[in-house]
């Protein structure tokens, strides 16, 4: 008689009973409950807003720009850095910091004028060369006159240039030269209109200190005050010598 073959079954053990089970319940509750706690219960929903360093900006313009956004946890603080500074030209720099759960705090520096430019209209330019706002009132601000299109936002000076012509200000003062005005023609050519009704003309790129010595010479020792009236200009971007002009 031939033996009969065994046959071996593998014991079916519950689902409930599985590793698997237990897990993905597991895995499910803690992604539920982290959903609820993240964006559902108002843990890290934004409810305070703290702005500093307003002076002429309205608080007010800032909070518009914030408003959109719900939860602190996921408030992208670059991108807000950005959308201020680029939608608030007066603004220079800011700095957000989150403080949990629910505090928003922006730290802003305002620009501050140091010139008036003028094109078709006046307006105000910080020390990095930003064009930030209309000029809508008198100033006593040094005024640059520019040929072409001023936008609010663009930077139109180089901040190495507006050293050199802060620069030349200073000179100016000490030799009794009052600026009513400074018109830039060219990269880096400037004349300055002054009190007395004549432009100076100077090279930026050339060594200020020696243009400032033969302007000190030509007005000391060949067009003193008395010889000044019909004054038209004094050139000094040549390396040698000094050319002047007087109205006919």
């Amino acid at each position: 008689m031939k033996g009969r073959k065994s046959h071996h079954y593998k014991k079916r053990i519950p689902i409930f009973k599985r590793k698997i089970f237990f897990f993905s319940i597991f895995s499910f509750l803690f992604f539920y409950f982290a959903f609820l706690f993240l964006f559902i219960f108002p843990t890290f929903a934004l409810k305070k807003i703290e702005i500093f360093g307003t002076e002429r900006i309205k608080k007010e313009k800032i909070e518009i720009l914030i408003q959109p956004a719900k939860n602190l946890l996921f408030l992208n603080s670059e991108k807000l850095k950005e959308k201020i500074k680029k939608e608030i030209p007066e603004i220079e720099s800011v700095k957000i910091e989150k403080k949990f759960p629910d505090t928003l705090r922006i730290i802003i520096v305002e620009r501050k004028e140091v010139f008036e430019i003028c094109s078709k209209e006046c307006y105000f330019l910080d020390k990095k060369g930003v064009v930030f706002s209309l000029a809508k009132n008198p100033s006593n601000l040094p005024i640059l006159e520019i040929k072409g299109e001023v936008k609010i936002g663009q930077k139109i000076l180089e901040e190495k240039i507006l050293e050199k012509i802060f620069e030349v200000l200073e000179n100016l003062k000490n030799l009794n030269q009052i600026p009513q005005k400074i018109i830039i023609f060219s990269k880096n050519e400037i004349k300055v209109l002054t009190e007395e009704n004549f432009f100076i003309i100077f090279d930026l790129e050339k060594d200020l200190k020696w243009q400032f010595q033969k302007l000190k010479y030509t007005l000391e020792k060949e067009i003193p005050p008395e010889k000044r009236k019909n004054l038209d200009y004094i050139d000094l971007r040549f390396e040698i010598f000094v050319n002047y002009k007087f109205r006919q």
